[in-house]
């Protein structure tokens, strides 16, 4: 068991359950199970003292970079409250907030299957995929099963893939899995492009557009800089900086980059909980 100290930048409610996330099960209070790099861990957070089930190595190892403990949010969020009071008010409200850094290719896939999805769709679309073609694992919590590997996906048709009720997604499913195997897309060489050479990388895939690709950029790459814009996102914006009129993506997407001083994405996930928790601009 490894006891961690937090401040008030982390809370493992808002971390998990703000969409960036979706193999985790809440268990009580705040008591949750996650499931990330073929592990699962316990995490129960009491106040300012966060308890995970897992040694130290493997703490050090696995979760200080999937809980991107190294960035300093307290001081980013001093930087983010002062542009203006919409803003502030959702990092009052949702500051525990912190982006995860989570794996590449599982983040690949689950941006597909989110299209057009609810969070709880999305969920349960994704453990279907691990139930059928991951690995079940066994800990003294019972059974989980792995996220699956490319090398397995690979053999998985477009009919297998419509048969786990993934609908239109199926073919872009079989081709991303098909341009990781055969290296059109490779995640360390991505790991090194900018933002927009590594955007346009990703967009080779079919199914993948500007949205999915800054969703892998931003919670499997940690560019915190880059601003996914989904349908809560676009009604937040809108209604906090646009009047409510109707503006193209372009014109939010330029907003954004000059706007949030480099740290779009986390005012994104800030805006995108807040506005949705509150319904604004539905």
């Amino acid at each position: 068991m490894v006891e961690i100290v937090v401040d008030d930048s982390f809370l493992i409610s808002q971390i998990l359950e703000c969409g960036q996330s979706f193999r985790y099960k809440h268990i009580e209070n705040n008591i949750y199970d996650i499931i990330a790099f073929e592990k699962r861990i316990r995490i129960n957070q009491v106040g300012k003292h966060v308890y995970m089930d897992c040694s130290n190595e493997e703490y050090n190892r696995l979760w200080v970079r999937y809980f991107d403990m190294d960035r300093d949010y307290e001081q980013i969020q001093s930087v983010l409250v002062k542009i203006d009071p919409v803003l502030k008010k959702a990092i009052t409200e949702k500051k525990g907030l912190r982006i995860l850094r989570q794996a590449p290719f599982e983040m690949l896939l689950t941006f597909i299957l989110s299209q057009n999805k609810a969070i709880p769709q999305i969920k349960v679309l994704v453990e279907r995929l691990c139930e059928t073609y991951g690995h079940m694992v066994l800990d003294h919590y019972g059974s989980y099963y792995t996220f699956p590997t490319a090398e397995v996906l690979a053999e998985v048709s477009v009919e297998a893939w419509r048969k786990l009720k993934v609908g239109f997604r199926a073919p872009y499913l079989y081709d991303a899995i098909q341009k990781v195997v055969e290296g059109v897309i490779d995640f360390a060489t991505i790991e090194e492009m900018d933002d927009n050479m590594a955007r346009d990388k990703l967009m080779e895939i079919n199914g993948v557009g500007q949205k999915v690709a800054d969703c892998i950029l931003l919670f499997a790459f940690g560019r915190v800089e880059v601003f996914p814009l989904d349908i809560w996102v676009r009604r937040m914006m809108t209604h906090a900086y646009f009047n409510d009129q109707m503006i193209t993506d372009q014109i939010i997407l330029e907003f954004a980059d000059r706007y949030f001083k480099g740290l779009g994405g986390l005012a994104q996930q800030y805006l995108f909980y807040y506005g949705r928790d509150h319904q604004i601009g539905k």
